[in-house]
């Protein structure tokens, strides 16, 4: 679940002027994203309050070159606002903070036609603009009642590595989800229940199905061509396709994988899993990536050891020491942007003492390393045993 705890934040925050730029993407290539809807006309959004198609909205981060890097918005401004509210508690944030005042470093989307390097080498411009259209396509779910945005760093670092990395809000669960038209979707309760196995049930569920519209309709030209312009109608490869989650989504990835055979394999980043997978298992590779920060809620853990046992093709499972659960999303990494020093209490509670930016590089890592082998690679020396360079991961069983 994403609303993991809760606690009245001790520490006042440094006045902001100007907006803050996250860190640029670590992999080799550069970034670019855009967003949009998806629609659904064979299916009902069981949480609106009339009958009504299920919409989704996209985060689409694509690899590629560009010859300087811009500030890009990170959360738009009505959903800054009432993120900001609606997790001050969670996330110990100050009345000075909001989500409002972050960039990401990304390229120009629509991509522009740039003068060439002047520098070789420099991280921050290329040759060419160019984005890397047959880069393997991978999912994302958010946890339960999280917005997409709050992985919005994670999934570009993942990007910077050569993949495409679609991240989607599950509507009706996060506080708010904008629309290209203005339209404003709030929370319903009922989708982000995390108490009441039978509504959760039925999320899971329905967050399983929207995996599946996800990838008919980036397999649809007309739609593509809608979402991303530069690409036209040339509809993604939804054949062979990796996905990650945190929390609930990755028990929806789990979930997703068990339906829909176009998902390879994918990763559960530190999420307790749900459903009938933890009975029936998985016949396509699953790593498990733990937090090893205590305390580690036993539910969770007997819903990893039982699924774990199930698994019947590659299985891994890793823990990230020093970390507890947000440390799997952007969180740590936007508080430490603005100048909050993470790995003390009160922040540590819901983030462990890892550095914000060295566990989005770790984690991101990591799941290069497993996707590189799902996608056809060789095994990633990261999964022989433990790393000197990443030596915050220890392995928990394979």
């Amino acid at each position: 679940m994403f609303c993991y705890t809760s606690f009245t934040p001790l520490v006042v925050f440094p006045v902001v002027t100007a907006s803050l730029l996250l860190p640029i993407p670590p992999g080799p290539q550069n970034v670019t994203v855009t967003t949009g809807p998806i629609t659904d006309t064979s299916r009902q959004d069981p949480y609106a309050p009339s009958p009504t198609p299920r919409s989704l909205m996209l985060s689409i981060f694509q690899p590629g070159t560009c010859a300087s890097l811009q500030p890009v918005t990170y959360v738009p401004k009505l959903t800054a606002t009432v993120d900001t509210a609606a997790f001050a508690t969670a996330l110990g944030l100050s009345s000075n903070f909001s989500f409002a005042d972050f960039d990401q470093q990304l390229c120009p989307y629509p991509p522009q036609v740039s003068p060439p390097l002047t520098t070789p080498g420099d991280q921050d411009s290329c040759k060419d603009t160019a984005i890397n259209e047959a880069a393997p396509l991978v999912l994302f779910s958010p946890g339960l009642g999280g917005p997409r945005q709050f992985y919005s760093q994670l999934a570009a670092a993942v990007s910077s590595y050569g993949y495409t990395v679609v991240t989607m809000d599950h509507t009706y669960e996060p506080p708010v989800v904008e629309f290209p038209d203005g339209t404003a979707i709030y929370a319903n309760v009922t989708a982000s229940n995390s108490t009441d196995p039978v509504l959760l049930n039925r999320t899971l569920n329905t967050r399983t199905a929207d995996v599946s519209s996800v990838l008919d309709a980036l397999s649809n030209p007309t739609t593509v061509a809608t979402l991303l312009p530069a690409r036209g109608a040339n509809g993604f490869d939804t054949i062979r396709v990796a996905m990650f989650g945190h929390s609930f989504g990755g028990a929806t990835t789990a979930s997703a994988i068990l339906n829909d055979p176009r998902l390879l394999g994918g990763i559960n980043l530190d999420g307790q899993l749900f459903g009938p997978v933890i009975e029936a298992g998985l016949s396509r590779p699953f790593m498990l990536f733990t937090h090893g920060d205590q305390p580690i809620d036993g539910n969770a853990t007997a819903s990893w050891n039982e699924t774990f046992a199930h698994l019947r093709a590659f299985k891994l499972w890793l823990q990230l020491e020093g970390a507890r659960h947000y440390a799997f999303s952007d969180v740590g990494e936007d508080l430490a942007a603005f100048g909050v020093d993470t790995t003390v209490d009160p922040y540590s509670q819901i983030l462990g003492t890892i550095n914000g930016q060295r566990a989005v590089d770790v984690v991101s890592r990591y799941v290069i390393a497993f996707l590189g082998m799902l996608f056809g690679g060789p095994e990633d020396p990261l999964f022989e045993g433990p790393s000197e360079i990443y030596p915050e991961v220890t392995f928990v069983r394979g």
